[in-house]
C-alpha cells in the first residue's frame, strides 16, 4: 500500500476530514489533497508528525510492504467504528423498511382533506343533501383522524426501525471488501433510481393537468373538487415510487462516504448548520417586527427571497474562505 492510500485510511478511520488533518499538522487543505493524490510526498517532519497524530510508525507510513498496524489506545478517536457487509446491508433493508413506512404516513397525511373535498363535490353537484355545519364536521372530523393515524404512524416507526446509529453518526469505515461490493449494488442499482425518479417526476408534473383542464373547458364546480382529489391521489402514488427508491439510493451514499456524505462535505454542511441556527431566526426576528412595524404584509414578503440569496452568498462565502484557509 502507498503512502498516499495509507494516509487516505488513517484519515478515514479517524473520521477527519482533509481541513482537520490539515490543522493538526499546520499545512493547508491543498497540500493534504496533494498527498492523498501521490501528487507529492511530506517531508520527514511531516511524515513524524502523521506518525505522532495517527499513532502509526514511520516504517508503516514509508514501506509499501507493511499493511498491518496497529493504532494505540491513546490516540485512536473513541468516534471511530468499524462496519462489516452484514450490518451495511441490514442498513440498507432497515432503511428501505423504515422508508415504506414514512410513505404510509406521508399518504395518509397528503389525503387528510380528500373526504371534505369529496363531501364537498357531492354536496356542490346535488348528489346529496345535507347542511353546510354537518358537511364540514364530518370533513374536518375525517381530516383530524388521519392526521392522528399518520402522526402515529410516524412515531412508531422510529421505534420499529431503529437504524445503526454508528452509519447515523458517519464516523466509520467499512472493513476489508465491503466497500467494493457496495460499490457494484449502488451501480447495479442505478438503473432502478432513475427510472423509479423518472415515474415519479412525470406523475407529479402530469398531476396538475386534469385540474389545468377543467378549469379550461368552464368544469362544473363539482368536477373541480374531483380533480382535485386525482391530484392528490397522484402525488400520493409518486412519492410511494420516489421515497423508497431514493433512501435506499441515499443510504449506499452514506456507507460509501460520497457525494454529500462525504467527510469534507459533512463538515461544510455543519458550518452551514452552525450558520442557519443564528441567521433564520434574526430573518423571522426582523421580519416580524418590520410587518407589525409597518402593516404593510402585502410588500414585507419580499424579505423571504432577499434573505435567501444573501443566506445563498453567505454560505458560499464562508466555505471560500475555510478552503482557502
Amino acid at each position: 500500500m502507498k503512502l498516499a492510500d495509507k494516509i487516505i485510511k488513517l484519515r478515514k478511520q479517524f473520521g477527519w476530514s482533509q481541513e482537520e488533518l490539515a490543522e493538526k499538522l499546520n499545512v493547508s487543505r491543498q497540500s493534504i489533497s496533494k498527498w492523498e493524490g501521490a501528487l507529492s510526498i511530506p517531508d520527514l517532519n511531516r511524515i513524524i508528525k502523521l506518525g505522532e497524530i495517527f499513532g502509526v510508525s514511520t516504517d508503516y507510513l514509508l514501506k509499501d510492504d507493511i499493511e498491518d498496524f496497529e493504532i494505540s489506545g491513546e490516540v485512536q478517536d473513541e468516534r471511530l467504528s468499524f462496519l462489516s457487509l452484514e450490518e451495511a446491508n441490514d442498513y440498507v433493508e432497515n432503511t428501505y423498511k423504515r422508508s415504506k413506512a414514512v410513505v404510509k404516513a406521508v399518504v395518509i397525511l397528503l389525503s387528510s382533506v380528500i373526504p371534505l373535498f369529496l363531501a364537498l363535490a357531492l354536496k356542490t353537484g346535488g348528489v346529496i343533501e345535507i347542511s353546510d355545519a354537518l358537511m364540514y364536521s364530518i370533513g374536518f372530523v375525517a381530516m383530524f383522524m388521519m392526521i392522528a393515524i399518520g402522526v402515529v404512524l410516524l412515531i412508531s416507526m422510529n421505534q420499529k426501525y431503529k437504524l445503526n446509529k454508528v452509519v447515523e453518526s458517519v464516523y466509520f469505515e467499512l472493513e476489508y471488501g465491503a466497500e467494493s461490493i457496495l460499490k457494484e449494488k449502488l451501480e447495479s442499482f442505478g438503473t432502478q433510481y432513475l427510472r423509479s425518479t423518472s415515474i415519479g417526476i412525470t406523475l407529479i408534473l402530469s398531476s396538475s393537468l386534469p385540474l389545468i383542464l377543467s378549469a379550461l373547458f368552464n368544469a362544473p364546480v363539482m368536477v373541480i373538487y374531483f380533480m382535485l382529489v386525482i391530484l392528490l391521489m397522484l402525488i400520493g402514488v409518486a412519492l410511494s415510487i420516489i421515497i423508497p427508491s431514493s433512501t435506499v439510493n441515499e443510504a449506499y451514499k452514506k456507507l460509501l462516504h460520497q457525494d454529500q456524505y462525504s467527510f469534507d462535505k459533512i463538515v461544510e454542511n455543519k458550518r452551514v448548520v452552525g450558520f442557519s441556527t443564528f441567521y433564520w431566526p434574526l430573518v423571522v426576528a426582523i421580519y416580524i417586527g418590520w410587518s407589525l412595524w409597518t402593516m404593510a404584509w402585502g410588500i414585507t414578503w419580499i424579505i423571504w427571497p432577499v434573505a435567501a440569496l444573501i443566506f445563498a452568498a453567505l454560505v458560499g462565502l464562508i466555505n471560500f474562505i475555510k478552503s482557502n484557509k
